[in-house]
């Protein structure tokens, strides 16, 4: 599934891969955690929410519902202590709604596509598309990408996400980002090894190297990482249990 899932960390090391959101180019959080064999992703989630995300939060878990109901499934919803309002799903959630949810994100995630596209064409641009084997469809952006098309998405964006959006091409990780960040993947693993506990990690394409967690992962594997975070960073950071962080993208080691 390539929509994300609330949690927040006080560190980055323990975030593998963030897609969903606008055709691969944002991320935001989703109001459902993954359950069955799906593939889910860690998000960051970074101090408290506010009111206005709260309300964008709670309109999309509401949306879902609606979406699930005129499939003719009926799903339960939390309360969280910030308000959030989430989907209550479980192993035993059938496998039924969890096809329809995963068409809710498809559906959403082309869309949003589509609405790119059309922007583009608009402006006298042709772009391809490519839908990948779980029906997401995403503009395929040639490496010789002109600079007036990467200009008029990063408009695109803007115009709809807002000016803090990150834009392509915005942003690359230098040598020392990347260092520091698996420096910290590296201490996670040996204060888990300290405590008996092996644990792989992923390295995908550009060298990032990050913990792989699955819906499998012991409740001592995330008992110890919170107690690495909290004596390295003080303040409790919030778990969310049965995360997934697959290794698909990356090659995994142990």
């Amino acid at each position: 599934m390539k929509h994300p899932i609330r949690v927040t960390f006080a560190s980055a090391a323990v975030l593998a891969v963030v897609v969903g959101g606008f055709a691969g180019i944002t991320s935001a959080a989703s109001p459902t955690g993954p359950a069955g064999d799906d593939d889910g992703v860690v998000a960051i989630d970074e101090g408290q929410p506010n009111a206005d995300e709260i309300e964008l939060f709670n309109a999309e878990t509401d949306a879902i519902v609606a979406y699930l109901a005129e499939k003719g499934f009926t799903v339960e919803v939390t309360t969280d202590d910030d308000g959030m309002r989430f989907l209550d799903l479980s192993d035993d959630t059938p496998d039924e709604v969890l096809a329809a949810l995963d068409q809710y994100y498809i559906d959403q995630y082309n869309a949003e596509t589509d609405a790119l596209v059309a922007y583009l064409a608009e402006k006298g641009f042709t772009v391809e598309t490519a839908t990948d084997d779980e029906g997401y469809r995403d503009i395929n952006l040639p490496d010789d990408a002109s600079d007036e098309l990467i200009e008029a998405m990063n408009t695109y964006l803007a115009e709809t996400y807002g000016e803090d959006v990150m834009m392509i091409d915005d942003w690359e990780p230098t040598a020392e980002e990347i260092a520091e960040f698996n420096a910290e993947t590296d201490a996670i693993v040996k204060f888990l090894a300290d405590k008996g506990i092996t644990i792989e990690t992923v390295t995908d394409e550009d060298g990032w190297k990050a913990l792989v967690l699955d819906e499998n992962t012991p409740e001592e594997v995330w008992s110890a990482i919170e107690e690495y975070l909290i004596e390295t960073y003080g303040d409790e950071p919030i778990l969310y249990d049965d995360m997934a962080v697959p290794a698909a993208g990356g090659d995994a080691t142990s």
